[in-house]
């Protein structure tokens, strides 16, 4: 089993996957999970004792990433060994067809469509979903020359919504740094003075002689009033949606970091408790 020479060959296969979108270690981790859950549903494991299996792994502290890769080869040749599979040639079949013009262009519209779907794959047109018909087709949403976020036909909105985060933070400077100094939701309720005050011009545009008066929205502003411009109550409703997006997103850094944190607190307590060293 010459795995050398074949991690060689996956890595010249990157260049015409991966050029012009670099992958990172979170897609690569997150289509590795992919495949090890395919693997194990087609050799007849439960979806109840996989995620039984997840919950076990993740309540204890996390391993060392060498020593994790050398038991995971192991355990799947074990696998292959007991289960009557040749692990080299059902490799080296996958690394033939990965390498196919047309399946190298099919993964890369399917890439192109990752974006804000968090760990899972991109939609893949030429794959039957679910209910036996084809996963949704749509339209990315494009942003510095690069897909940002990919929406269905016709979803107009939601469209506006995404070209509108991008607005704000091309144009108004609402960097990801910016977003994160507001830890008191001073976003969200940016958000809320909008999609409140949006229903006021909707009020005042239904009843005949109602006042356009905001100042009760306003109060809601948590920044100068100089930023507070509503105009109309679509475009307040797109304003609205993008500021609830920036503190999701907000929420979601927070998460991974603190995650990223209590892992490695974990490990160093397990290291601590085994008399390991980390020289």
């Amino acid at each position: 089993m010459d795995t050398a020479n074949y991690q060689g060959r996956v890595a010249d296969a990157h260049h015409a996957l991966f050029h012009d979108d670099p992958t990172d270690v979170a897609e690569r981790l997150a289509r590795f999970m992919e495949e090890a859950n395919e693997t194990c549903q087609a050799l007849g494991m439960t979806r109840e004792d996989a995620h039984r299996l997840v919950d076990y792994t993740y309540d204890r502290p996390a391993g060392e990433p060498a020593k994790e890769i050398g038991s995971a080869m192991l355990t799947l040749t074990s696998l292959c060994v007991v289960a009557g599979y040749d692990l080299m040639s059902c490799a080296e079949a996958d690394l033939e067809k990965l390498q196919r013009p047309e399946t190298i262009d099919r993964i890369r519209v399917k890439r192109s469509t990752r974006h804000g779907r968090g760990p899972l794959p991109g939609f893949d047109p030429s794959s039957p979903g679910k209910d036996g018909g084809q996963e949704p087709m749509g339209t990315g949403v494009f942003a510095n020359g690069e897909m940002v976020g990919f929406i269905g036909l016709g979803a107009e909105a939601a469209r506006d919504v995404l070209a509108e985060r991008e607005r704000q933070m091309a144009v108004e400077g609402w960097s990801i740094g910016h977003d994160d100094a507001y830890l008191d939701g001073e976003l969200a309720e940016a958000a809320a003075a909008y999609a409140l005050g949006s229903y006021r011009l909707a009020v005042s545009a239904r009843v005949k002689g109602q006042p356009h008066d905001t100042t009760h929205y306003r109060t809601i502003w948590p920044w100068s009033l100089e930023w507070w411009k509503p105009t109309e109550r679509r475009r307040d409703l797109v304003k609205a949606g993008a500021l609830i997006i920036a503190e999701i997103e907000r929420i979601d850094r927070i998460q991974a970091a603190l995650t990223k944190s209590e892992a490695y607190r974990a490990a160093k307590i397990e290291k601590s408790n085994t008399g390991a060293s980390d020289e």
